[in-house]
């Protein structure tokens, strides 16, 4: 038996990079509705994603959890815990809050253990059976991890009755939260504190603010982010808001200032700085904003403003979400959000565009309740500035932050780019926009860890703005001109006459300034403008020329340049062709344009180029000449002017007979004379002959005799007579003055009949052979009788084909063979030595290919190893396959595996590794003649084995070595851990096996009793020892913390154990610096530091104890925290 000792172990410091705490970032509330802050819509003003897979259905009240880095825990609506499966907990039933309790519970931290949560219950005002403020907590290492309620801590009951209002936040003085409550039907608040030590059974109570009564115990509770301030709406009958200071270090309510009547009030929250209140009446359309630092009663109810918004109606619950918006539950599948809580007015931006719920979940009256605590930030505060000058810059709240360090973006400042004061300034050297970095590092109070946030903003430098308005300038009398600022520094922008637009319209000679202000100075620039006169432009009215002649433009002015719309910049333009005319003259002064529009007549000319015809038997023809613009026309025969019985003077003239006419075409430019000659017609019928063949593409001539008639053809030929050689209908049309005219005639087209069989070739004597000849307009004739362009085969022959038509005759041959199916056989199934080849052949007929299943192609296949053989053979009527088993005998392999070590005292057991089939049909020697299926060895030593069947014998040898005995030798004293003892095995060389399954060489045991472990060498051979533990004689008791504040009270610090000597104690902070040290157990510390008599400031400071008990003379070390309170 070996005693135990104790075992050391160290504690360091941590500093953690902390992005953001999410515990509040996965909301559960309504039926089946949820938010999840992790993900953000990609929009302008981000919203979370909207869920719709709860499995939690309350009217109103219901709190959810996740932990710090958004992943969800559980939630609750008071009755019964979902974990994040969405699955009730095992024992998460049966809680005695309600869902319909406005606040029905509130999950709050354990200050001492991340993994255990207290939920707060409220009971519904109205219930008969009040239940009052309970608490439950729920242990996340349980049910495999997803965590229960715990049976002993659940519905804990803390006081009762309730009203359905709960809030909770963090505790200042200490590392733990407020949990604030207000009794049923009274005006009294009860604060009950959650530290590492629970649930505190005192509460501070304040009687404050109007007594409720009827179903003013509805309504919400919140306490502002920063935890120096609560709100509280009353619903009806009294109807009210308030606002009341909080002491987040005592729990004392003060300094209320309420709105009296102010409605049937139901949700309320306040902005991320805790500055503002939001308070709405219930399922109304409007939301109040009150400023809730107001200095006192009458400027709190003045700095009511009502917020409303389009589709904003049916307001209930308001919650801060983890972005620092307000959510607003309403009518309808989506929530509203105040987008800038933190300002004041309509600038805070109430909108209906918060997340919209998906289909299968609705938004009820609630929303979740949290520790607003949860949603306090650290900001970083800039200010922009001027270049060359000093530039604030701090982290707000910096009570909490330990230190800061600041990167200003400003790398061409060198050293000064950086710097470790939370109050600091830098000088921006030139102007623009420079991110700012600022890293705070304070002591998270959940987990006493030093924590780094990360904080980013933007300062914006100037320089002061420098105007230019040009160069001083000239104007023409009557014209205008723009000056424009000429400058991107930001700044308000003024004119001589204080308007304050970009640009400036000046018509007058003068002189005129502007000035530019920003808040780095002032930049003012002038200009001044003369004037002078200008010229004028006039072509005179449009007109015409006649076509040949030339018409002039002289626009010749002193001082100017020209450009004419044709590209001249002549002043001179000759005219020759119709069209508008522009011209443009410039000087100084500017620009001037003039138009003239010219028009060209013609002179007359003959444009009655086609002499006529007119048809005999119906004469209707009116000879009608285009003649040019403002153009006469006189009509004459040869004879007379007045020969056709009405006035010549017409432009259209009718003829009824055949001759010859003449007109006259005059205009003011010239005229002309001209000759039509009228000739007669009459019908007909033109004949292409009867429908026609044309043989292997010669030509047809047609010709329908067409009497000159005007001609055309189907095919789009205007000849009188054609050529033709393909098929077809063709189709003739004649037209003369007495109408059109048609024949038609149908081509066909043969060739001479030409005919090629398929070659000579070979079919499977059960198959047809299908021969298709078809061959155009022929007849068909088989030497075997059939006259179809198609006949099948199933014989061998030589078959011959005759076609023909009009065209002539043409004949071709085939010749048919066949072939049988085969039948290949490789014998009946056998068995082989592996080490005497078998020859197979697949005895059958001809075969066009032959394929073995080992992949071979040969005739035949040489086999040595067992197993199922295929051969596979092809000709035309198909593949054919045969199937041989073959089983294999060799010599026996016998094996006695690889040299090994036996333990000391062990038997080893030797077979030949053969198979039991095998074996019985084997004869098996050892080396000393012993015939046996087995050889047992107990010593070291070679040993041998052979066996032989029919095909032969092997053998095989094997050593056999023996190890010596597991000892552990002697085993020292460990060390221990409080009342944990340590066995600490890491010496020896073996692996090790305690009674419980535990394989640890470091075996920490914590209670009495009896204890054994196995120790296992590198080829497995064991050793035992077995010991007994008992306990120490005293535990060691340390207070957790002390106020040296010199009021004679809980003064010192100190640890208490008896029946010990060697005792020693340090004290480190969390930078692990000693403040004391000290070898007597009974000498205090004060809280100051030991080296330099300095206080030490309050917080978490960590201290170590060593020491032996006389009991058993085995050394302790003991490690714990204690808590400097002022």
């Amino acid at each position: 038996m070996r005693k135990l000792g104790f075992l050391l172990f160290f504690i360091a410091v941590f500093t953690v990079e902390l992005v953001a705490q999410k515990q509040a970032n996965w909301w559960y509330f309504g039926n089946n509705a949820g938010l999840n802050f992790n993900t953000m819509s990609a929009a302008t003003h981000p919203v979370p994603l909207g869920m719709s897979n709860g499995a939690m259905r309350t009217t109103e009240g219901c709190a959810s959890i996740s932990d710090v880095n958004g992943n969800l825990l559980f939630y609750t609506d008071g009755i019964r815990v979902w974990d994040a499966r969405h699955m009730v907990m095992p024992n998460g039933t049966g809680l005695m809050g309600n869902s319909s309790s406005t606040q029905s519970g509130v999950i709050v931290p354990d200050p001492s253990n991340k993994k255990k949560f207290y939920v707060f219950t409220a009971d519904h005002g109205g219930a008969p059976n009040h239940n009052g403020l309970r608490y439950s907590v729920v242990d996340m290492t349980l049910n495999s991890g997803n965590g229960d309620v715990v049976t002993s801590n659940k519905n804990t009951l803390v006081f009762a009755p309730c009203a359905e209002r709960i809030t909770a936040t963090k505790i200042t003085s200490a590392n733990g939260f407020w949990v604030v409550a207000q009794e049923l039907g009274a005006n009294k608040y009860r604060a009950y504190q959650v530290t590492s030590a629970g649930v505190a059974n005192t509460p501070t109570t304040t009687t404050i603010g109007p007594t409720p009564t009827g179903t003013s115990f509805l309504g919400y509770m919140k306490a502002n982010p920063q935890g120096n301030k609560i709100g509280v709406c009353y619903y009806t009958p009294v109807s009210t808001t308030f606002v009341m200071d909080f002491n987040a270090s005592t729990g004392v309510l003060s300094n209320l200032m309420e709105d009296a009547n102010s409605g049937s009030m139901y949700g309320l929250e306040f902005s991320g700085d805790g500055k503002i209140l939001y308070a709405a009446p219930y399922n109304r359309s409007n939301i109040y904003q009150y400023d809730a630092f107001a200095t006192n009663q009458t400027n709190f109810v003045n700095s009511r403003v009502s917020l409303t918004a389009n589709g904003v109606s049916g307001v209930r619950a308001m919650q801060i979400g983890p972005d620092l918006k307000i959510y607003i539950a309403k009518s309808g599948s989506r929530l509203a959000v105040i987008r800038y809580p933190n300002l004041a007015g309509t600038s805070c931006n109430l909108v209906d565009s918060g997340p919209t719920i998906p289909t299968g979940a609705t938004v009820s009256l609630g929303l979740p309740t949290f520790v607003q605590s949860f949603f306090i930030k650290t900001d970083l505060i800039v200010s922009n500035s001027c270049v060359n000058y000093q530039t604030v810059i701090s982290v707000e709240d910096t009570s909490q932050v330990d230190s800061v360090k600041y990167d200003y973006g400003d790398p061409a400042s060198g050293a000064s780019n950086t710097s470790w004061n939370k109050l600091d300034s830098h000088i921006f050297r030139t102007p623009g926009k420079y991110p700012v970095t600022a890293f705070a590092f304070y002591t998270d109070p959940n987990t006493s860890k030093v924590v780094r946030d990360t904080l980013i903003d933007t300062v914006e430098v100037l320089a002061p703005p420098r105007i230019w308005l040009g160069n001083d300038t000239t104007i023409c009398d009557a014209d205008s001109i723009y000056i424009t600022r000429l400058d991107t520094m930001p700044s308000t922008f003024y004119w001589w006459d204080s308007t304050k637009k970009a640009s400036h319209m000046i018509d007058s000679a003068g002189i005129y300034w502007a000035m530019a202000v920003n808040r780095c100075g002032i930049g003012r620039d002038t200009i001044s403008i003369d004037s002078l006169f200008t010229d004028t432009l006039n072509l005179g009215p449009d007109t015409f020329i006649c076509q040949g002649d030339t018409l002039v433009l002289n626009i010749s002015d002193t001082n100017a340049t020209y450009l004419w719309n044709n590209g001249s910049t002549s002043p001179i333009q000759k005219i020759v062709a119709a069209g508008l005319y522009t011209a443009q003259v410039s000087n100084v002064c500017g620009i001037r344009k003039d138009s003239i529009n010219i028009k060209v007549e013609i002179v007359p000319t003959s444009v009655m180029n086609n002499d006529a015809e007119i048809c005999l038997t119906n004469p209707n023809l009116r000879l009608n000449p285009p003649a040019p613009r403002n153009t006469t026309t006189n009509w004459k025969n040869r004879w007379t002017s007045t020969a056709f019985g009405y006035s010549v003077f017409i432009y259209q003239l009718p003829v009824t007979k055949a001759g010859t006419y003449y007109f006259l075409s005059s205009n003011a430019c010239g005229a002309i004379y001209d000759t039509v000659n009228v000739i007669g017609a009459l019908p007909f019928k033109p004949d292409l002959g009867p429908d026609t063949v044309i043989c292997d593409q010669r030509r047809l001539f047609l010709d329908p005799n067409t009497y000159g008639s005007d001609v055309s053809w189907s095919n789009g030929w205007t000849d009188s007579a054609i050529y033709v050689s393909t098929a077809g209908t063709y189709i003739v049309t004649a037209k003369n003055a007495c109408g059109s005219f048609k024949d038609t005639i149908e081509i066909e087209t043969f060739d001479s009949p030409k005919l090629e069989l398929p070659g000579d070739t070979m079919i499977c004597s059960t198959d047809t052979l299908n021969i298709n000849a078809v061959g155009g307009n022929v007849d068909y004739k088989w030497s075997h009788g059939p006259t179809t362009p198609g006949v099948s085969i199933t014989q061998a022959g030589t078959y011959s084909l005759t076609i023909s038509n009009g065209c002539g005759t043409a004949t071709d041959q085939i010749k048919v063979d066949t072939v049988r199916p085969l039948s290949p056989y490789l014998g009946k199934d056998t068995i082989i030595c592996s080490n005497i080849p078998l020859v197979l052949y697949p005895y059958t007929g001809r075969y066009s290919d032959i394929l073995w299943s080992t992949g071979e192609r040969g005739d035949s296949i040489s086999i040595t190893a067992a197993g199922d053989y295929q051969v596979r053979l092809y000709n035309l009527c198909g593949s054919y396959t045969d199937e041989i088993t073959i089983g294999t005998e060799a010599p026996p392999q016998v094996n006695l595996g690889e040299d090994t070590v036996i333990c000391h005292g062990e038997v080893l057991i030797l077979t030949p590794g053969l198979e039991n089939e095998e074996l019985t049909e084997s004869y098996v020697v050892w080396q000393d003649r012993i015939e046996s299926s087995f050889f047992k060895v107990k010593r070291e030593g070679n040993y041998r084995v052979e066996a032989s069947n029919r095909c032969g014998s092997t053998k095989d040898t094997v050593y056999i070595a023996q190890q010596a005995r597991v000892d552990g030798g002697v085993f020292y004293d460990t060390v221990v851990f409080r009342k944990h003892l340590v066995y600490d095995l890491s010496r020896l060389p073996y692996r090790i096996e305690w009674q419980d399954g535990s394989t640890k060489k470091r075996y920490t045991i914590a209670d009495a009793g009896d204890y054994s472990f196995t120790m296992i060498d590198e080829v497995g051979c064991t050793g035992s020892e077995y010991f007994s533990v008992k306990e120490c004689s005293s535990e060691l008791y340390a207070p957790t913390g002390f106020t040296p504040n010199n009021n004679a009270i809980n003064e010192g610090f100190r640890v208490y154990k008896t029946e010990i000597y060697d005792f020693h104690i340090i004290i480190v902070n969390r930078w692990n610096q000693i403040v004391f040290e000290s070898n007597e157990i009974t000498e205090e510390w004060y809280g100051t530091n030991q080296k330099n008599g300095t206080k030490c400031p309050i917080g978490v400071y960590l201290w170590k104890v060593s020491f032996k008990e006389i009991q058993n003379d085995q050394e302790q070390v003991v490690l714990g925290e204690v808590n400097i309170i002022r």
